[in-house]
């Protein structure tokens, strides 16, 4: 599975579990390091990860967690 796609689809699953079970969550990715949401979803670090090989990147986004695509 191509990563760019798999990191988007990692995030928004474990983002989700933080949010059902109303508890902190964490994964690490190889691109981004460990990604943690709180209870509310909230993601921490907030960081820009780079995809070179496809020239994109995708912006975790303060408050909500949420994923902006960016072509570079």
């Amino acid at each position: 599975m191509d990563d760019y796609y798999s990191f988007a689809d990692s995030h928004i699953l474990v983002q989700s579990e933080a949010l059902a079970c109303a508890c902190e969550v964490s994964y690490d990715s190889e691109e981004a390091g460990t990604v943690t949401f709180n209870e509310n979803g909230k993601a921490d670090p907030v960081q820009t990860v780079s995809f070179p090989h496809r020239n994109k990147e995708i912006v975790i986004e303060l408050g909500g967690g949420r994923l902006v695509f960016k072509q570079e």
